[in-house]
């Protein structure tokens, strides 16, 4: 439908059933388009504003007509297509995180193919992400993760308490530009990855870093500073999207990101992001906290080139990558899961072993775990320290962590 800034237009709240088959039209005496969410004329008033496809259609609202219909304004021109994404600036959505759709996924495939994770869209309050979670519990998903998307005003309200529950955080960009002032995003990027740092937790920055590539062979300037400003910011990964699922060149974009993500990490500087993180986390430390905060200030002091934890649910693994060590984590689990999991989260490389109860993986520089860093060009074998992270004997790290050098 062609739309006309300054034209009159209704839009009737369609709700997801329905939504389905509705179609809008436009005839000489009125136009009229459909939108997915049935509490849509309670949500709104009078001012607010609709934008629909990336925000490339904006709708103000004139006048709630009645519990289905309301009447608005077109602001722009622009041709707007089925199906397109659609957003409410400040307004606070009344939808369950998952619909029946959803929890059917999480339940048939997600749990059913042991999953490492699962990125749930719009959160808003820390109860979607116990909601997520119990269903995963229940329906054998206890070992997936989930990635709690952050795209709304309301999402960035309660960001504390969802960071309580999530293991995630992806700054989702594109639908969180739509939802608070472009000019805000910024910020809100900064404040989202320096408060998962300190809590521990992953963060992954995501949305049209690489835009441009989507048609040319070369990212501008500005998105190759924006990829290395989220690395400077703490980011533990970034994300394409639209650049590899229908890009002309996804090869080339993801070549890229990594090449611009690996020169940034070359400013990375351990030292203030040991001592940031470490002053601004809760005290008393758990063993595991304060063994994880030494060994990662122990690796700078002595100039170690790489650090070897040995984990058994990721637990010991997180809290190490936690303190932005100054060289690789190499992690060494017998769950495959957590060895897939490492390449979500700050400096972490697989070694995934048969059992974990001999113990002896780094008990010197001859044990199979600095053999293995050799291998992947994580350690030089020149001399350089070492040090090790493991529990009694060399084991399981998590209940009861040791801090050891290897010279």
């Amino acid at each position: 439908i062609e739309l006309e800034a300054g034209q009159d237009i209704i839009v009737y709240a369609a709700g997801p059933e329905e939504y389905l088959t509705w179609e809008g039209y436009k005839t000489p005496e009125e136009t009229k388009i459909g939108c997915s969410y049935a509490k849509l004329c309670q949500s709104v008033q009078p001012g607010n504003r609709l934008l629909f496809a990336d925000g490339s259609v904006v709708i103000e609202v004139v006048e709630i007509l009645d519990e289905k219909n309301l009447k608005g304004k077109v602001i722009n021109s622009k041709k707007l297509g089925e199906r397109k994404n659609g957003n409410l600036p400040g307004v606070k959505v009344e939808l369950d995180v998952l619909q029946e759709k959803d929890i059917e996924d999480i339940k048939e495939f997600a749990c059913v193919n042991k999953m490492d994770y699962v990125a749930v869209s719009f959160v808003q309050t820390g109860e979607d992400v116990k909601m997520v979670r119990k269903i995963l519990d229940e329906n054998g998903g206890e070992n997936i993760q989930i990635i709690s998307k952050i795209e709304n005003e309301e999402g960035m309200r309660n960001f504390d308490d969802i960071l309580k529950y999530t293991d995630g955080v992806m700054v989702a960009r594109g639908d969180l530009g739509m939802e608070i002032p472009s000019e805000k995003v910024a910020l809100a990027q900064k404040m989202m990855i320096t408060k998962c740092n300190i809590a521990g937790k992953f963060c992954i920055c995501a949305t049209q870093m690489l835009e441009s590539m989507c048609t040319n062979p070369l990212p501008t300037r500005a998105e190759m500073t924006d990829v290395a400003n989220a690395v400077f910011d703490g980011a533990d990964a970034t994300m394409l999207s639209g650049e590899t699922a229908n890009g002309a060149n996804p090869a080339v974009a993801v070549a890229t990101m990594a090449a611009i993500s690996a020169n940034a990490e070359l400013a990375h500087t351990s030292q203030a992001a040991i001592s940031f993180i470490r002053d601004h986390t809760q005290r008393p430390f758990t063993t595991l906290e304060s063994a994880a905060a030494s060994a990662a200030g122990g690796a700078l002091d002595c100039d170690a080139e790489l650090i070897v934890v040995v984990t058994g649910a990721g637990a010991a693994s997180r809290a190490m990558s936690k303190y932005r060590p100054s060289c690789p984590v190499l992690v060494v689990t017998a769950d495959e899961a957590v060895g897939r999991q490492t390449g979500a989260i700050f400096a972490q490389f697989p070694m995934v072993v048969d059992d974990l109860s001999p113990g002896k993986f780094a008990w010197d520089k001859e044990s199979p775990a600095i053999v293995k860093a050799k291998e992947m060009g994580l350690y030089s074998g020149n001399g350089s320290n070492i040090v090790v992270l493991a529990g009694p004997g060399g084991g399981d790290a998590d209940k009861c962590p040791l801090v050891s050098f290897l010279e």
